[in-house]
């Protein structure tokens, strides 16, 4: 049974480990359901893989949470500019996956004037769904700009890359010093479909890549 879900973005990989970056939803979502059950996973689901993962460094006030995997060799990690400046009413397009798994996109602009402040969060006009929360958001020529984050029916926050990237590489631990605690078991699926997610006690939090 699935308990919750969310989109993620892959930002680093060394050798076959992989970070992954997502709202800090997915955290506050495990502390919820851990009141009634003990026997929680999270599941990164990319194409026709689904791999075991384990929870990193979180912060609920900058609400951002780190998920750390193996064996996602195939993917690409999106690129930071150290950017700190964003044009006014610049064209973005907000990116994410549904439960189904389906890439799933949205257009809009930028609602703010960036050139005289360095915001924490930026608004724009994209109107994703709660599934896309801890999405990207690029610019028409595909650049990195954030991370999808509060949503309404007038548009959404994302936190900009150069925030981002601030809280990472400073909050982090390097991917070349993460551990895996022996418990932690890595499977594939070849059809999509989470392993094992029919068998009656098992319950999941996806993050969908």
């Amino acid at each position: 049974m699935v308990l919750f879900t969310c989109s993620g973005i892959a930002i680093q990989r060394k050798r076959n480990i992989t970070r992954f970056v997502t709202s800090a939803s997915l955290v506050k979502a495990l502390f919820k359901e851990r009141k009634y059950h003990n026997n929680l996973k999270v599941k990164v689901c990319h194409k026709d893989s689904v791999v075991i993962t384990f929870l990193g460094e979180y912060d609920l006030d900058c609400n951002f949470a780190v998920v750390n995997a193996k064996n996602f060799l195939d993917l690409e990690t999106v690129g930071f500019r150290y950017l700190l400046e964003f044009p006014p009413d610049g064209n973005v397009v907000s990116v994410g996956h549904e439960i189904s798994g389906n890439l799933t996109t949205t257009s809009g602009i930028l609602k703010c004037d960036l050139s005289r402040s360095v915001p924490s969060l930026v608004r724009t006009t994209c109107k994703i769904s709660k599934v896309c929360e801890g999405g990207a958001v690029f610019d028409y020529d595909g650049n990195f700009l954030g991370m999808n984050l509060v949503f309404s029916t007038e548009g959404t926050l994302f936190m900009p890359e150069y925030r981002l990237r601030e809280k990472l590489f400073h909050f982090c631990t390097p991917v070349e010093e993460i551990r895996f605690p022996k418990k932690v078991r890595v499977e594939e699926s070849s059809n999509g479909k989470m392993p094992n997610s029919h068998q009656e006690g098992e319950r999941i939090e996806a993050l969908n890549i």
